[in-house]
């Protein structure tokens, strides 16, 4: 800091403006661990909400569930789909 008469100047030194720098940069990091931890979290409900070890049919299978179930019964016809 210089003072030439009524003015004042500040130069701004290597200290500070790394200082900016670094708060910023933990900032972002602190920012990108929340985020991650939020998506895991999701992962983790979705999980347990729908668990993979169980049977969902998914797109067609009802069909193919459908036609089992007959040929299980000895009344096998070509399903209509």
């Amino acid at each position: 800091m210089k003072i030439i008469g009524d003015q004042v100047t500040v130069t701004p030194t290597a200290s500070t403006i790394s200082i900016g720098r670094t708060a910023s940069t933990d900032l972002m990091r602190w920012i990108d661990i929340r985020n991650i931890g939020l998506i895991l979290f999701g992962f983790v409900l979705v999980l347990a909400l729908v668990p993979p070890t169980r049977f969902y049919p998914l797109n067609d299978d009802w069909i193919y569930f459908r036609s089992v179930g007959r040929l299980l019964q000895w009344s096998y016809g070509v399903p209509d789909w």
